[in-house]
């Protein structure tokens, strides 16, 4: 079981680092408004292309107003932009992107809502912000990690089949232009195939199965020339 933990953390790693372009030189930017934010700044967090972490401080006037523009991107990535109280996870980030953001900063809950993301560099992340969407519409409770063998399943390649979709969408959309779109769209279908194997094998740990129990899940449910 260890095993495959250590599997799918070196495969995670992979498809983070993977298709990274060099030479990169421009700035990113990001800038906008957080209304009712309570701090007065706000951190997001890189990948340098070893994939140690990079950090800037953002600060806010007293209206949530901010402006940002850092070096420090220096290939196409997801970061995570927060406070103590609210963020966003996920925000696609390329050399020479401009990102405005605009929402109620108030809590984490209340900006995923809210947010809108507009600029250079806004096409890509309609992904996570199609699917905050709908998944926060849907919302009904669900912890899958008390389903049984079979609800599991249906529920995993359903939450695959969405995000797949939303990602065609996306990445496919013949208005999409935009210079990384490659590189977010096979970021995007990994991470969406590797945490279906994560909802696999987290069912398998969760529900203590044996070693027959466990190999047969896998091997009749995700691709076995990977699992190989």
């Amino acid at each position: 079981m260890q095993r495959i933990y250590i599997i799918i953390i070196i495969l995670h790693v992979c498809t983070s680092l993977f298709g990274q372009t060099k030479g990169h030189t421009k700035p990113f930017i990001i800038k906008g408004q957080f209304t009712d934010y309570p701090e007065t700044h706000l951190y997001i967090t890189y990948s340098d292309k070893h994939g140690e972490p990079l950090m800037d401080t953002v600060y806010l006037d007293e209206k949530g107003n901010f402006y940002l523009k850092s070096f420090k991107v220096k290939e196409p990535q997801p970061v995570e932009i927060k406070g103590s109280k609210t963020g966003i996870r996920n925000l696609f980030v390329a050399p020479g992107y401009e990102l405005k953001l605009t929402g109620n900063g108030r809590d984490r809950q209340s900006l995923m809502e809210s947010k809108k993301i507009s600029g250079k560099g806004s096409e890509n992340n309609r992904y996570y912000a199609i699917l905050d969407s709908i998944q926060n519409a849907r919302a009904n409770g669900v912890n899958w990690l008390d389903l049984n063998e079979n609800d599991l399943l249906s529920y995993a390649k359903e939450l695959k089949k969405l995000k797949d979709s939303i990602a065609h969408s996306v990445f496919n959309r013949p208005g999409n232009q935009d210079n990384f779109k490659k590189h977010f769209r096979t970021m995007v279908q990994m991470d969406n195939m590797f945490y279906y194997l994560y909802m696999l094998v987290t069912h398998i740990y969760w529900n203590d199965y044996d070693y027959e129990k466990s190999i047969s899940l896998l091997r009749n449910n995700f691709d076995n020339k990977i699992l190989d």
